[in-house]
């Protein structure tokens, strides 16, 4: 208690600290002049039996004043203590590119119902993205990237501040008004769309640099989050010699990309969606008119199969450094927002920051406080 008492005294400083030499100067001049005039002039002699007291009415409503003078001078001179405000806390920003499978297996809605309708996996896909921003994971100054593949790799966004122009992007993933026969939706190529990620990022990094000899540089808050149902073409088995000879060229690629993401520190975060049990691809028809899909397409279809499959999720991410096991939606009540949300903060730098202006606190009220009730008590004693 002790400390702390001269902790404060110590720390009390005076906006005016004039008042209080002038005061007690004023103070201490007035008293002894008024003290010798009276006792000169209006002292008579006493005898030992009319002696007055030491302390008398009079006298003790003047110590009344004096304690009001004081602390009106105290007021005058207005104290103030500063604080040190307590230093803060910063998380840095991260850069999140997000790539969504978007072939035409992510169509098949195998998640079971949610908010009354079956839920297909690229809808899973999409809402967890949604709940990543609503729920605050996502922060102001982030950047955020999308791609989109099937056979084919398109990139959506390139990493940007504008949240706004993100989530319109997001909010078309689903399924399409009309299924087309293109081959490009009907397969999904991760040899390209690995090599379309780094190297989509590379040119983004590089921006207008015109230096041959520029080099890619890892970002320790640069992650991919990955979202596909891992049924992926190059896993299926190979029927005849040339599909085995184009699998070893294929592989031989995938490896390379996966190389290119370690150089640069470039860790894939893999989320599977979908059942484990396989279903007809042709399903997805069924939330189709005639019409709304090409005329050969059910042929084309109507024998493939499709399911969750974690051999190629698992792979990318654990040669890059990523999360396995890897974290699942295989039905439509599950969802990996907390997983995710842990991982994104990981990616966020921590500073302490020590704020460089003090606190200041005014006192001055307190002594006008206790002036005001020293002369509400010296008014109702007397």
């Amino acid at each position: 208690m002790l400390k702390e008492i001269l902790k404060i005294k110590n720390s009390v400083l005076f906006a005016s600290p004039e008042y209080l030499y002038w005061g007690l100067a004023f103070f201490l001049i007035s008293v002894s002049v008024i003290i010798f005039i009276l006792g000169k002039l209006n002292s008579p002699e006493l005898s030992y039996g009319s002696k007055r007291p030491l302390v008398g009415e009079i006298k003790f409503f003047g110590f009344f004043a004096v304690l009001v003078f004081i602390f009106s001078m105290i007021a005058l001179a207005r104290p103030y203590v500063e604080h040190v405000a307590p230093p803060l806390i910063k998380r840095g920003d991260v850069e999140i590119i997000f790539v969504v499978d978007n072939s035409g297996s992510m169509l098949v809605k195998d998640l079971g119902v949610f908010g009354g309708q079956r839920l297909a996996r690229i809808d899973a896909a999409a809402r967890e993205i949604f709940k990543l921003y609503s729920g605050g994971v996502i922060k102001e100054g982030d950047k955020i990237g999308v791609f989109v593949f099937g056979l084919t790799t398109r990139l959506k966004v390139y990493p940007t501040r504008d949240m706004q122009r993100f989530m319109n992007e997001i909010s078309k993933l689903g399924s399409p008004e009309y299924l087309s026969g293109d081959a490009s939706f009907w397969g999904s190529n991760l040899a390209l769309v690995l090599e379309s990620v780094y190297q989509g990022l590379d040119r983004y990094d590089r921006g207008e640099n015109e230096n041959k000899n520029w080099t890619p540089k890892p970002k320790a808050n640069r992650l991919v989050i990955f979202f596909s149902d891992g049924d992926f073409d190059f896993l299926n088995p190979a029927s005849n010699l040339q599909e085995i000879e184009e699998r070893k060229a294929y592989q031989g690629r995938l490896v390379s990309a996966l190389l290119e993401f370690r150089k640069r520190k470039l860790k894939i975060y893999s989320i599977g969606i979908g059942s484990r049990k396989e279903t007809d691809l042709d399903t997805i028809l069924r939330d189709y008119k005639k019409g709304d899909y090409g005329e050969k397409l059910e042929e084309e279809i109507k024998d493939l199969k499709t399911r969750l499959r974690l051999d190629g999720l698992e792979m990318i991410a654990g040669q890059t450094g990523g999360k396995t096991p890897i974290p699942t939606i295989q039905n439509a009540a599950s969802g990996v927002t907390d997983i995710l949300a842990k991982i994104i903060d990981s990616y966020r730098s921590m500073s302490i920051e020590t704020p460089k202006e003090k606190e200041r606190q005014e006192l001055w009220q307190y002594a006008l406080y206790i002036a005001c009730l020293i002369i509400m008590i010296g008014i109702l004693m007397y």
